[in-house]
């Protein structure tokens, strides 16, 4: 589906040459629905590693840091 774990996957498997992807999403439309999402430093390395993080830090809110806070 289009959700974070559905749309993670897609990014991890779009490079493998003996798998075709196919994506489907039940909602009609994809929308913002006010939720969040906590990305821990462990799973943003890991975003980090699959080359999303540019993409992401363009829809993040201003002050976000990778850096652990103390």
């Amino acid at each position: 589906g289009g959700g974070i774990g559905g749309l993670t996957c897609a990014v991890a498997l779009r490079d493998c040459p003996n798998i075709e992807l196919n994506l489907y999403e039940q909602a009609a439309q994809i929308t913002e629905i006010g939720a969040g999402i906590t990305v821990w430093p462990r799973t943003w390395m890991f975003l980090k590693s699959m080359g999303l993080e540019e993409d992401l830090l363009t829809i993040l809110p201003e002050g976000y840091s990778d850096e652990p806070s103390r």
